[in-house]
Order: structure tokens, then sequence, then C-alpha cells
């Protein structure tokens, strides 16, 4: 008696799985099916969006600009720089005539886009990818933890998806895979949300017997959960493309730079007339102007160490793995506000030993970079402290578009 109910109870559980599989199945021929007309449906518009995690945390949308050949470009918070001259407003144009992706938001660093273009893989040799870097990135905000990455900003922009297609490239070293699930471990141990991926990636740091038995066991268990991310990818793909279909496209602009550098000009000298440090008005008022009544921001960095960075590891990974990938970004080294870093205390000769740094691990791999410490001092190229503004993305821009053509 005891033997039938549980043969009952196995085939209702069987029984229940078809039918659960079935559906789940007929719904991503469904999906697939809606998304042949993937390039009718698409708007240029969605790759120049800051922030759009369904592009960024995906892998539908960012493999097919890349097969258009745009532009992609991964940075972080200076997208959400508010200034006419920002990239994503000046690409396309007539001097260059091809359409941005901008991919990353505030904390992305170089652990997320390792993973990314590890994900992505064959589908980016050979395309126009730029990375931009930013000191901030080797400042240690919690200096007690010795880290650099704001743990919920790097949780919040984690992909689980592209991190086990990063896992499934072929082309990537088990070294690189290890060292990134290190790194993952350590930033996401405490992070729910997340607990699936931090599980598979401690076990595959580990490397050993055990370990790896274990992971042989959970395979299944982790490739469902792959192909339901790939499911959930192709909905929100379809979400967004049914959002913007009908939303208006950026023309090709026709851009002269020497007349756009003036009117740049211009705009910085009209938003930035309170303060010294040529940032605009508000952020003075905001964010500057309290410090210094406190007396909080004279010498705030003199101490700060940029080469005990635990960031370096992160960009070299980076690298590593564009190597190995046989891809080319070009890497844009934004400098900092001179005027501002100075009176922080972080001396000029002491930032130059950074950019020196960065260029020549980027040089040692074969990457092209733009260095643009000469940068500091000019007024109106930052909109801030560090951000981008109004000369200083434009002067970007056409760096970008004289490198690609």
């Amino acid at each position: 008696m005891k033997c039938k109910k549980i043969i009952r109870s196995v085939g209702v559980l069987l029984i229940s799985l078809v039918i659960t599989a079935t559906i789940v199945l007929g719904y991503e021929r469904y999906l697939d099916q809606k998304l042949l007309n993937f390039d009718k449906m698409y708007n240029s518009e969605i790759g120049k969006v800051y922030g759009l995690a369904e592009r960024d945390k995906g892998e539908i949308f960012l493999e097919n600009a890349a097969k258009r050949d745009d532009i992609l470009v991964f940075g972080s918070s200076e997208f959400a720089s508010d200034v006419p001259q920002n990239i994503k407003n000046m690409f396309p144009n007539t001097n260059f005539d091809c359409n941005i992706n901008i991919i990353g938001k505030a904390y992305t660093q170089s652990l997320l886009n390792a993973i990314r273009v590890g994900a992505l893989g064959e589908n980016l040799k050979g395309k126009k990818l730029v990375s931009i870097v930013s000191l901030q990135w080797f400042l240690q905000w919690i200096p007690m933890l010795g880290d650099e990455i704001d743990v919920n900003g790097y949780n919040a922009n984690f992909s689980q998806l592209q991190f086990y297609d990063f896992i499934d490239n072929k082309n990537i070293s088990s070294e690189n895979k290890i060292e990134a699930c290190k790194r993952i471990v350590e930033l996401s141990r405490s992070e729910s949300t997340l607990q699936k991926t931090n599980t598979f990636a401690n076990l595959y740091s580990k490397n050993d017997f055990v370990s790896r038995a274990t992971l042989t066991v959970l395979k299944p268990y982790y490739a469902l959960h792959h192909r339901l991310l790939k499911i959930r990818d192709k909905q929100q793909t379809l979400k967004i493309l049914n959002q913007y279909k009908d939303k208006e496209q950026s023309t090709v602009q026709s851009i002269n730079w020497d007349e756009a550098e003036k009117i740049a000009e211009q705009m910085g000298k009209e938003a930035c007339t309170n303060n010294e440090f040529y940032v605009y008005n508000d952020y003075y008022n905001d964010t500057i102007k309290p410090l210094l009544k406190l007396n909080l921001l004279k010498d705030s960095y003199k101490d700060t160490d940029l080469m005990q960075s635990k960031e370096w590891k992160d960009y070299e990974l980076f690298l590593k793995v564009c190597k190995e990938l046989e891809l080319k970004p070009y890497f844009i080294i934004v400098p900092v506000n001179g005027f501002y870093y100075d009176y922080t205390g972080m001396s000029q000769e002491k930032r130059a030993v950074f950019y020196d740094k960065l260029e020549s691990i980027s040089k040692s791999y074969g990457f092209d970079y733009l260095d643009m410490r000469e940068k500091e001092y000019e007024p109106y190229f930052f909109r801030d402290v560090m951000h981008l503004g109004w000369k200083g993305w434009l002067y970007v821009s056409k760096k970008i578009q004289q490198y690609y053509s």
C-alpha cells in the first residue's frame, strides 16, 4: 500500500514537471518568434538610456548592438551627467554615422566589466569597444574594510545571467574564472538575492575535489537556473522593444567641432560662476560649500594611497579577459578636477604616478588609451570634481570618433 502511494506521488510529481516544462518551453518559443522582428522593432534610443538594467544586465541587446557594429561604451556614473555634450548625445553625427550604446551606471567598475565582456565573448571580437576608467574606482571609501567598491552598488549591478555566460565561455582560462569567482564571493557573500550564484562562485573558486564533485552534482540545477534567466532576458528585451518602438529616434546631427567647443566653453562659463573650482554652482553650494564650512575638505586626501587599491587586480583581470578573447578596447582614462584635488591634498605628482601605472598596465597588454592628464586644470572640462563636463565630453567624443575613423 505504501509503495503504491510513493509511486502515485512520484507520478504526480513527474506529470507536474512535464506540464511545467511544456508551458515554459512553449512560452520561450513564443518569445523567440516575437524576437525574430528585433531589427524592425529596435529603436536606437534604447542604447542611450542611462542605467537601463534590461540592456546592461542582459545579453540580447548587447549582442545585437555588437552585430550592428555600434560603439559600445562601458562606463559608470559619468553617463548621468546632464550636459548636452554627453557622449550619448554626440552619435550618430555627419562625421561618424554610428550609433552608440552606453553600458553601465554608478558603481560599475572593472570586475563587472570583465564579467560582461566575458559573457558576450565572440560577439565583441573586432568591434568598437570603449572602456572608461576613473580614478575614483581606486579610492578607499571605507578604509577600515580595505575596499574601494560600494558593495550595495556592486550587487545591484551584478548580472547572474552574464556570470553564467562568463563561466560557460571556453575561451576564458580557468585561472581567470577562479580569480573572478573569489572576488565575487568576497563582495556578494551577504547579498541574499545572489545566493545561488554566490554558492556557485564559492564552489568554483575552491577548485578542489569535493567542491568540483558538488558542483557536478548541482550542474543540472544551475543549468536550469541559467536557462530561466535566458528566458527572462528574452521577456525583458521584448518589453523594452515594445516600450520604445514608437518613440522618436535621434537624427544624424551635424557637428562642427570648433563651433561646438566655443558653445561648450560658454555653457561652462554660465554654469560655474560662484567658485574657484570650476564646478557648477548648485554642486558647489550643496556639496563643497558645507564641507568647507566644517573644515572637512582641506588635505582630506593627503594620506590616500591609490597604489594599494584592490581595484588594480580587478582592472588587470578585465585586461586579461579582453586579451584572451582577442578584444581591443580603447581605454579612456578620465582625469580629475586638478583645482579640487590639489585642495584636498592629493597632489599632481601623486596623481601622475597613478596615471603612469594605469597606462603602463594597459600598454603591457597591447591596448590603446587616451591620456587626458593635461586637462586637469582646464576650466569647464569637468562638471563637478570628477565627472566630465561641457568641454570634457566634447573632447572625448571627438577623440573616439578620430580613433575609430
